[in-house]
């Protein structure tokens, strides 16, 4: 019983009048109780509930034997501007790492349908991904060029980042600090 009488008084509360007023300054004050200078304000939905149309059974639409057709075209595919790579940076010392994480940047971002491959020392390396952080594992101690490519969906080559050059050191037994 006490939460029915709650929800009555809740009812009553929801459907109050509302006046507007707009002072000499501009500004636009409302209230629920009606002065000498308000309008009252209609409102017409009161937010919590929406308005649906009645369904009327149209049977004239069932006898059409017509058939409507749709071409759906597939989305232009929109040329990149921006394809570098970020990190490592060009002439970068790379120091008893066994992977590392090369970061381009790609403007606009990979399209449906392609991905990016690395190449390092003109071979590809790894899987194609459609990410542009791949993670490059175990890399032999020297000098190498690394770029990255994008290939389609048909692995036809769209677009080749710039090829960076890094220094990958190890440690060996031979130049190990002694202990």
């Amino acid at each position: 019983m006490r939460y029915l009488i709650l929800f009555m008084l809740n009812i009553a509360v929801c459907h109050a009048a509302i006046y507007m007023q707009t002072n000499k300054d501009g500004s636009v004050t409302y209230s629920d109780t009606a002065t000498t200078h308000s309008s009252p304000v209609v409102i017409t939905n009161s937010g919590g509930s929406i308005s649906t149309p009645l369904f009327v059974h149209d049977s004239s639409v069932e006898k059409k034997t017509e058939t409507t057709q749709t071409t759906v075209t597939a989305p232009v595919k929109q040329s990149y501007k921006i394809f570098e790579i970020l990190s490592p940076k060009d002439q970068e010392t790379i120091q008893n790492q066994p992977e590392i994480t090369v970061m381009m940047k790609l403007d606009p971002k990979l399209q449906s349908g392609d991905k990016i491959q690395l190449v390092l020392d003109g071979k590809l390396v790894g899987d194609a991904a459609a990410s542009t952080q791949i993670l490059l594992s175990i890399l032999e101690r020297g000098v190498h060029q690394l770029s990255a490519i994008i290939i389609d969906e048909n692995k036809r080559i769209i677009l080749q980042s710039n090829t960076i050059t890094i220094y990958v050191h190890r440690n060996s037994v031979i130049t190990s600090p002694a202990k």
